[in-house]
C-alpha cells in the first residue's frame, strides 16, 4: 500500500475497511460455503474423526463425503482456536486468499515493472468485485473457489520461476501450492492441474520452454509432491460412499447418445461467455481489458515464463468451456451457478499476463510518465533465453 498513489491508498482503505468489518461481524452467506466446507468443518471438530456415521452418512447431512478437504480442515482449526462455532473467524481466514492474490501478482509485476504500477495491478484485482463481495461465488461468501485460485496462482508463479531458475526451492513451493489446489476442490484436481502439465508440455514441444541447467531432480521432487497429494486425497476417502446427488460426472456427460445432441451447445456457452465479458459487476470489464491488452505491439521477445502463463490460462479456460458444453446438468442453470467460479481460476494469472503486455508494448511506461515524471527506469528481468554466468562467477560477482 505503501507504493500506491494517495487515491489508491484511500480506495485500498476502504475496500480493506470493509472487508474486515464484514469479517468480523458476519458468518458465512454462501450456500456453497455453508452446505459443503463449513458443514464438513463443524463435524469434523465435533468428532475429530471423518471415518464417524455423521461423516460418512449420505442419508444425512453430509451428503458429499470424497470432496476434498483441505479447506474444512483449515476451518476446523479455526473452530478449535476459537473453542466453539463462533463463526466469524471463518471469513478472516478467507480474506487471506485474496489479500494473498493482490500481493503475489504486485510482486510479479514488479519483476517487469515499476514497483507503483504493481501496487495499482494488485488494487486493481482487490477491487474486482468477484474478490471480496459477499454474493455466492465470491470471496467473502465462502467460497472455495477463490482459495482454489489463489494456491493455483502461486503454484504457476513458482512453475515461472524455477523455469527460469531450476532449483529445489521453488519446485517444492509450486509443488506444495498446487498440491494445495488439487486438495482443495475437484476442479483444482480435474482443471488446474492438467492444464498446467499441458501447457509445460506444449511449451516444451515447441520450444518456447526450456529450463537452463539440469532441472530433472527438482522436477521429479515438484511433481512427487503434487501426485503425493493427490494420492493423500484418494486414501483418506477409500472406502467412503459416493453421493446419491453427486453421480460420476465422466459416465454421464462422456455418452456417445448425449454428446450427439450437443451440436448447438459450444455457440450457447460461447454467446454466455461473451456476454459476461460486459458484465460490469462481476469482472468490472476486466476480462476484455485483458484481451484488448493482448493485441498491442510488445517489444522484443515472448519470455518463456510468459509463454507458460499464457498457455496455461488457455488450458484452462478450454477445460472450463469444454465441462460447461458437455455437462448432463441443465445448461442455464449451470452457466448462471458454475461459469463466474470455473472462470476465477484463471482470473488473476490473466491479469498478470495483461499487465506484462501493457508493460512490453511501453504503455505502462507512457501512463508513468505522465503522472509520475520522475519514476526511474523500469526493473526487467533478463529473458529465459540468456545464458546465465556459471555459480562461482556469480558469486565473485
Amino acid at each position: 500500500m505503501s507504493d500506491l498513489p494517495w487515491p489508491g491508498k484511500i480506495l485500498a482503505a476502504v475496500a480493506l475497511g470493509a472487508a474486515l468489518y464484514h469479517a468480523c461481524n458476519a458468518d458465512i452467506g454462501g450456500y456453497d460455503g455453508r452446505s459443503i466446507f463449513a458443514l464438513k468443518a463443524r463435524i469434523l471438530y465435533q468428532s475429530g474423526t471423518i471415518r464417524g456415521e455423521d461423516f460418512c452418512d449420505t442419508q444425512r447431512v453430509n451428503f458429499n463425503p470424497t470432496y476434498p478437504l483441505l479447506l474444512p480442515l483449515l476451518e476446523a482449526q479455526v473452530y478449535w482456536t476459537q473453542g466453539g462455532f463462533a463463526g466469524h473467524g471463518l471469513l478472516l481466514l478467507l480474506l487471506g486468499f485474496p489479500l494473498g492474490m493482490a500481493s503475489i501478482l504486485a510482486a510479479e509485476v514488479r519483476r517487469f515493472d515499476d514497483v507503483r504500477i504493481a501496487a495499482l495491478a494488485g488494487l486493481l484485482l482487490l477491487l474486482t468485485p468477484i474478490m471480496v463481495w459477499t454474493y455466492e461465488g465470491a470471496g467473502m461468501s465462502g467460497s472455495a473457489d477463490v482459495a482454489v485460485a489463489a494456491l493455483f496462482f502461486a503454484g504457476v508463479c513458482e512453475v515461472s520461476r524455477w523455469l527460469e531458475q531450476p532449483g529445489w526451492r521453488p519446485a517444492v513451493s509450486a509443488g506444495l501450492l498446487l498440491g494445495a489446489a488439487a486438495t482443495t476442490k475437484a476442479e483444482g484436481m480435474l482443471v488446474c492441474l492438467t492444464a498446467c502439465a499441458v501447457a509445460l508440455g506444449i511449451g516444451w514441444l515447441a520450444r518456447r520452454i526450456r529450463p537452463v541447467g539440469r532441472p530433472w531432480r527438482s522436477a521429479l521432487m515438484g511433481c512427487g509432491l503434487v501426485a503425493a497429494a493427490v494420492a493423500l486425497n484418494a486414501q483418506v476417502h477409500r472406502g467412503m460412499p459416493n453421493s446419491p446427488y453427486y453421480p460420476s460426472y465422466l459416465s454421464a456427460a462422456l455418452d456417445w447418445q448425449w454428446l450427439k445432441q450437443l451440436a448447438d451447445r459450444p455457440w450457447q456457452v460461447l454467446v454466455f461467455a461473451a456476454k459476461e465479458m460486459f458484465h460490469i459487476a462481476d469482472w468490472n470489464l476486466a476480462w476484455l481489458c485483458v484481451l484488448a491488452a493482448l493485441v498491442l505491439l510488445r517489444r522484443g521477445r515472448l519470455p518463456g515464463r510468459v509463454w507458460f502463463w499464457r498457455l496455461t490460462i488457455a488450458g484452462v479456460v478450454a477445460l472450463d468451456m469444454l465441462a460447461l458444453t458437455i455437462t448432463p446438468m441443465h445448461l442455464e442453470f449451470e452457466l448462471l451457478t458454475t461459469y463466474h467460479r470455473l472462470i476465477l481460476h484463471a482470473f488473476p494469472l490473466a491479469l498478470l499476463v495483461g499487465c506484462e503486455q501493457l508493460a512490453a508494448a511501453g504503455w505502462t511506461r507512457s501512463f508513468a510518465a505522465v503522472w509520475w515524471p520522475e519514476a526511474k527506469q523500469y526493473r526487467v528481468d533478463p529473458p529465459a533465453e540468456v545464458v546465465r554466468m556459471p555459480e562461482q562467477s556469480a558469486r565473485a560477482a
